[in-house]
């Protein structure tokens, strides 16, 4: 169990990365599209029921608050993160394990890290959404599972219907994910010929109701589905795209099942039965199948392999984690939960345009936690391995500051700058380049224009400008942004 001494260490270290990776990143992209939409604009019932947008209420008015008031927007990346990680702590039963799962979660695929924790609006409709799903399983896992009920009074109950409506409100698949969640929890206590609590039928009316609403603005609509003239062909295609994506990239979690599984044939192999011995050495097998065709074999000079074969070691790796909780965890049902829900968060990617990268954080998330419930149940938690574990998270949190800080760095100048340009009105414009582009997501600026800042920042009237590198800028003074642009003028921008 966990002590509440690691609990709070945890809790404060998750906060402070969370924190300061929001106060890093600079606004791109839709951040400064929909933070320069005034919030009365956007609360118009004709814009909330027209046929223009989608179903994303909620999500889409924090977008539009939040890069206004940016204190509030480093809140909610550390209270999310915090949150994830308190979360993850109570599925796990473990500090130790929540720390590797946190740990995992930062070093995603550097596309998934820019679209999820580097863009304001990915982490609040692929990040922030997940927190209502995670707390349902919690509660599911403490009244179902443990058989520790709960008993809330009417205001409780009517605070729990709107945070189950506003949920729906976010994320289209998380959104399906909380009611058929609900819905399997409420017939487990059918099934089991018991009461059914009453705040999970709150929980599944206002739920019922937020999806009706969202479905209704979304998914029926030509643009999302039909209107992209998917067929068989293109489902195929994207079939590639989403497994690849999901389980094709990610060198954290297969690496920490294939350790699990060894360390179960090592110290776990008397326990055992056969069937499960034979189960888990055959998942080793597709585990370092997967491994090899991606991980080891394109660092070779050998010929390329077929997307076939690569597809094929994708499915495998799955297959693996199937087969683990079959042989291992079978009566678990939370552990069949996070791997079929792991699943259903990118499947409706496979008939929905678009599919991006940030849509595959939930998948991961739900994975890492199953992990960690697979080694909270047959491996022990030596005092040196969690040592390990805290020296990474120690050098985790150095590694990412020296990331932010030439991040913070670039934003703080280039906001300066373009903020003094907003009061000037002289040719050419200037914009700073901020570095490290691989972490954070900025697909609207180019080399000479970047419309979303102009219209963020009311720079009128819109106009061309520069993209100055950040070799180039880093060694000037940038506190005072009227000799920097003398600077900047004397130099030849290529």
């Amino acid at each position: 169990m966990y002590k509440k001494r690691n609990l709070y260490m945890l809790l404060t270290l998750t906060f402070i990365i969370g924190f300061l990776m929001s106060v890093a990143f600079p606004l791109t992209s839709d951040d400064l599209g929909w933070g320069s939409i005034p919030v009365q604009t956007y609360l118009r019932w004709k814009n909330l029921t027209g046929t223009s947008g989608d179903g994303r209420f909620f999500g889409n008015a924090l977008i539009i608050l939040l890069p206004k008031m940016q204190f509030f927007l480093h809140l909610l990346y550390a209270g999310t993160l915090t949150i994830l990680s308190y979360l993850s702590t109570k599925l796990t039963r473990s500090t130790w394990l929540s720390m590797i799962i946190m740990m995992g979660l930062l070093w995603l695929p550097k596309i998934i890290v820019a679209q999820t924790f580097g863009w304001n609006a990915g982490f609040i409709n692929y990040v922030f959404a997940l927190v209502f799903p995670l707390w349902l399983l919690t509660l599911a896992d403490t009244e179902i599972i443990d058989k520790k009920s709960h008993q809330y009074t009417i205001p409780i109950l009517i605070i729990l219907g709107l945070w189950s409506l506003l949920a729906s409100w976010i994320n289209e698949p998380i959104t399906l994910l909380n009611l058929l969640s609900i819905s399997i929890f409420i017939t487990i206590y059918k099934f089991r010929r018991q009461e059914v609590p009453r705040h999970w039928w709150v929980l599944f009316c206002s739920s019922s109701v937020g999806t009706i609403i969202l479905l209704g603005k979304t998914w029926i609509t030509q643009e999302s589905i039909s209107g992209h003239g998917l067929n068989i062909s293109q489902i195929s295609s994207n079939f590639r795209k989403v497994f690849a994506l999901t389980f094709g990239e990610y060198l954290w979690l297969p690496l920490l099942i294939t350790l699990t599984v060894f360390s179960l044939l090592v110290y776990q192999r008397s326990k055992l039965n056969p069937q499960q011995v034979y189960a888990i050495q055959f998942s080793a097998l597709l585990l370092i199948f997967f491994i090899f065709v991606n991980f080891i074999w394109p660092k070779t000079t050998f010929f390329p392999l077929s997307q076939n074969i690569i597809l094929i070691s994708h499915i495998s790796y799955f297959i693996s984690i199937v087969i683990i909780t079959t042989a291992l965890l079978f009566q678990d049902l939370i552990s069949w939960y996070l791997v079929l829900a792991s699943l259903f968060l990118v499947l409706p990617f496979l008939i929905v345009h678009p599919f991006g990268p940030r849509a595959v954080f939930g998948s991961q998330l739900l994975l890492l936690i199953w992990w960690g419930r697979l080694w909270q149940a047959y491996l022990p938690k030596p005092k040196w391995l969690q040592a390990i574990t805290v020296f990474l998270m120690v050098l985790t949190l150095f590694c990412m500051t020296t990331i932010l800080l030439p991040i913070y760095e670039g934003k703080v100048a280039s906001t300066r700058l373009i903020q003094y340009e907003a009061t000037q009105n002289f040719q050419p414009r200037y914009y700073l380049e901020v570095p490290h582009h691989d972490w954070w997501w900025n697909p609207s600026i180019s080399q000479n224009f970047d419309y979303a800042q102009q219209k963020f920042y009311h720079i009128y009237p819109y106009a061309a400008g520069t993209l100055v590198p950040y070799q180039t800028w880093k060694k000037m003074d940038t506190s005072d942004p009227k000799k920097l642009v003398k600077e900047l003028r004397k130099i030849d921008i290529k």
